[in-house]
């Protein structure tokens, strides 16, 4: 597994921990570990729900092993095509030397093999 994309269309603190849950998971079940060695992360605006304010919109790259997980949550997602409900838009894509995989929360998913994308 050389990278995956997991992303949220609400806030990283709302909906984030679910997505790196999920992508974390993949990377123990390849073999990767699930402990992230470094992270590189950048925010931009602020949502208040009443107390501190945290990043509505964020990007970060995760180093494990030597797969790179990235989220992004926010606006900086990108949509579930066929989703309308924004605390549904939740999505990962894992690509790796043998294929690719795509799952939704709510919407499906696919894999290929390399193979058949070069097709």
């Amino acid at each position: 597994m050389q990278w995956i994309v997991a992303t949220t269309a609400v806030d990283a603190l709302d909906q984030g921990p679910h997505a790196l849950n999920l992508a974390f998971a993949a990377t123990a079940a390849a073999g990767k570990g699930a402990v992230p060695e470094w992270v590189l992360a950048g925010a931009a605006s602020a949502t208040d729900y009443g107390g501190p304010l945290h990043p509505a919109e964020l990007s970060a790259s995760y180093g494990v092993g030597s797969t790179r997980v990235h989220l992004l949550a926010g606006d900086l997602a990108p949509s579930v095509a066929g989703e309308t409900n924004k605390y549904y838009q939740q999505q990962i894509e894992l690509r790796g030397t043998e294929g690719s995989a795509w799952v939704s929360l709510n919407q499906g998913g696919f894999s290929a093999r390399m193979q058949e994308l070069r097709d």
